[in-house]
């Protein structure tokens, strides 16, 4: 039997120490095919206590992952802005009074995006990304696609850290947020330093790739074991969604 109790080991990444659990694990590939194929199963359904079961039975499974609750509700509620424009228009949009049928179809969206986002914890935040990129290559995509996803992913940090140190510069310059004239013209300035200062990046860092041989394909280590356990958690994922869509077809007739 496969323990789900994460396990701890001294293996530190970007200064946090990582959790061993039944997740990471997983052989990557199969569970990239494993999520998608049940991302494509969950849109599937349209019965809100089904969806209700899944989101509940998905966010129980990546809790026994070792993601602390707080870590996935501060991720998950990035989301509920952009749900809340698209849920506003289709209640109020026919117009007054508002029916109960109305909640239905915006709630039945909501639970099926927040169970695809709980998909992308299993699928890519339960190994190191290294890892994840490592399966990508391995599976006969493009090679420029996995380069252009680890370049994306590398330089997303190096851009944050640009954007600190640019409004640590302002704040000690005493710049003050406000709706002036001034400060949006302020503003344009610094993202168009931010923006001809990435351009020069790119081009030196395409100038460096070339010079040192490189020719579209990042090289990657020899990939993960496919064992019994990772076959048997992918016949477990996908035989619950295939029930469900049965359930619905069957049972809500």
């Amino acid at each position: 039997m496969v323990s789900t109790k994460p396990t701890k080991r001294t293996d530190y990444h970007n200064g946090h120490e990582k959790l061993i659990s039944w997740g990471r694990n997983w052989e990557t590939r199969t569970k990239i095919m494993t999520c998608f194929m049940t991302a494509f199963g969950l849109i599937g359904l349209d019965k809100l206590s089904l969806l209700i079961f899944s989101f509940s039975l998905l966010l129980l499974i990546v809790i026994s992952m070792g993601f602390s609750i707080k870590y996935i509700l501060s991720k998950l509620v990035l989301l509920l802005p952009f749900l809340a424009l698209m849920s506003v228009p289709l209640i109020i949009g026919p117009g007054f009074p508002v029916t109960n049928d109305r909640f239905v179809f915006p709630l039945i969206l909501t639970l099926k995006a927040l169970s695809v986002s709980l998909l992308m914890f299993i699928m890519i935040l339960s190994q190191p990304l290294q890892q994840f990129l490592n399966a990508l290559s391995h599976m006969h995509l493009p090679p420029f696609f996995i380069s252009i996803l680890f370049l994306s992913w590398r330089y997303t940090f190096v851009l944050w850290d640009t954007l600190k140190n640019t409004q640590s510069a302002l704040v000690s310059r005493l710049f003050n947020t406000s709706f002036r004239k001034r400060t949006f013209k302020t503003y344009g300035e610094v993202m168009g330093g931010i923006l001809i200062k990435s351009i020069d990046r790119s081009e030196k860092l395409y100038r460096a790739m070339i010079a040192r041989g490189f020719s579209g394909r990042i090289s990657s280590s020899k990939p993960q074991s496919i064992t019994r356990w990772d076959i048997i958690k992918s016949f477990l994922f996908v035989g619950v969604i295939i029930s469900l869509n049965i359930i619905e077809k069957w049972w809500f007739v």
